[in-house]
């Protein structure tokens, strides 16, 4: 008999473990990237409710 569908079996399996490890990571990642235009490290600037851009 083939082993054909035992290592298809075996490939889906593993394409399915790899899919739920990058979906970990991007929830991962989106936890700590809120604003993915924010600067790391760069001071917030806080929002007075004007819309306007401190000098």
């Amino acid at each position: 008999m083939s082993k054909l569908p035992g290592w298809l079996g075996r490939f889906g399996s593993e394409l399915t473990e790899l899919g739920a490890r990058l979906d970990e990571r991007r929830a991962r990642a989106a936890a700590e990237d809120d604003d993915p235009l924010a600067v790391r490290g760069a001071p917030a600037v806080p929002d007075d409710g004007t819309g306007q851009v401190p000098a």
